[in-house]
Formats: C-alpha cells, structure tokens, sequence
C-alpha cells in the first residue's frame, strides 16, 4: 500500500478499511487469527467435523474481529458448538443470545433465526416451556425460514437449519408438520442441490413418514439417503440410515418390503 515510494497515514488505512468492512489489523498484522476464512469454520460444522471448528475458534481473536458480519457467524458457531459439541447450555445459550443482539433491526439474517432456533433447542432440552408454546415457536421460526432464499453465503446453514426444525417437531411427536416444512424447503435442497445435506433430511424424512405408518414410502427416502450419503461419503448420514433400517426392519419382519 504504497504510492510513491511513501505509505499511507494510519487514518488513511482506517478510512479505506471501514469502507471495505475489513479490520485495519488484518492490513497491518495480516490475516492470521482475524476469521478472515470463516468459511473454514462453516465447512467444519456444515460437515460434523466439530472437534475441527472448535479449534478454529479457539485461535480466533475476537478482538480484532472488525465487520459485524463476522462477529455474527463467530458467535453463532461458538454457539452451535457449545451446545452440540461441549453441552455447555449456559455458554450456548450466552452466544446465541450475542447473535440476537448483533443482528438486532436486522431482518432475515440466517444466523438470528439459527440462534433463536438454538435457543429453542434449549429450552426443549431444560423442559422449560410448554407443547404450545413451543410448536408455536417453532412454527414462527419454521415460517421464517422457508422464506430466505439460498445464496452462496447462506445455503450451508440455512440446510442445516431445515434439519434442526424437522427434528424439533418430531421430538415433539409432530411429524405431520415435520413432512409439511420438509415440502416447503425442499425446492430450496433441490434447485441448489446441497447434497451433502440432502441426505440427512432424506433420514429425517424417512422418521416421520414410518411414525405415520407410511412404510413402503420411508423405506424409499432412506433407500436414497444411503446411496446419497456413499456417494458423497457423508458418513454420518451413512450410519444413521443403516441404524434407522435395522429399526426400522425389525418392526416389519415377515412384510414384503425390500431395501
């Protein structure tokens, strides 16, 4: 950043960064530790590799972290990991709530209504609403979803999200309205094709269609998700289509249903 031999004032740099949304460290000290490549940490969970996202972060200073967009995902993830990985409730339900205060007089913005969904999740988790209020919960954030179009920024969770609700309802024993969000956003899945995932929504599917007694279509969705997920080596989604078809066989023994 020099012209003329000379470089520019710190003010100057300041200016240019603030315009560009990037942090002035990130010009002067370089990249490292700024969650320049948040990206990393987006493949990491969109992928179950936890462990890997949570190390990320943990080399990541949030003090130098200077565009608003990533303060957001930062703590989003910190979040997401708190809770799935660490269990920490109370950590998990801080970060989240970092995110809802972030994004405030922010509208659709992916990673609010990821944390309001995770605040959700805890709280099904402590027991701590009733059935309405939580089916009306997740209805609301379910309606909000399904209205925020894919793009290259968001595509990743907002996938991860479909999954979140669909399991919610069907711990609440909703499945009907878990089939009815899975139509919704489907479409979404399908036009952008984020396979990796696709399958695991295919499982989610395939629960819900064999609590209604809707076998030979179950057994169709998680046929699907098992060559979706060997193709693409989605080993999770494998071996959860493999649990689910013991389970789901040992329930039919002696019916004509072939997988």
């Amino acid at each position: 950043m020099k012209k003329n031999g000379s470089c520019p004032s710190i003010s100057t740099v300041s200016s240019i960064c603030k315009k560009l949304d990037i942090s002035i460290d990130e010009v002067v000290n370089g990249s490292e530790n700024n969650f320049n490549h948040s990206e990393d940490v987006d493949n990491y969970i969109f992928s179950n590799q936890w462990l890997k996202a949570s190390d990320y972060l943990q080399n990541v200073n949030y003090d130098l972290i200077d565009s608003k967009t990533n303060r957001i995902k930062y703590n989003y993830c910190n979040g997401y990991l708190q809770f799935h990985l660490h269990k920490d409730l109370n950590q998990a339900m801080f970060f989240y709530n970092q995110v809802i205060r972030l994004c405030k007089n922010i509208p659709n913005n992916v990673y609010s209504i990821g944390a309001s969904v995770g605040i959700l999740e805890i709280y099904l988790v402590q027991k701590q609403l009733d059935v309405r209020h939580l089916l009306s919960q997740i209805n609301s954030l379910s309606y909000d979803l399904s209205k925020i179009d894919f793009d290259e920024h968001n595509g990743k969770f907002l996938t991860l999200l479909y999954s979140k609700i669909i399991e919610n309802y069907q711990l609440l024993g909703m499945y009907e309205e878990s089939l009815r969000f899975y139509g919704s956003v489907i479409s979404n899945i399908k036009r952008n094709f984020v396979a990796f995932k696709l399958c695991e929504l295919k499982n989610l599917k395939a629960i819900s269609l064999f609590k209604l007694d809707n076998n030979i279509e179950a057994f169709k969705h998680l046929k699907f998700a098992l060559d979706l997920g060997s193709f693409y080596k989605n080993d999770m989604s494998v071996a959860i289509s493999k649990k689910l078809y013991i389970q789901f066989k040992k329930r039919h023994i002696g019916r004509n249903i072939n997988f």
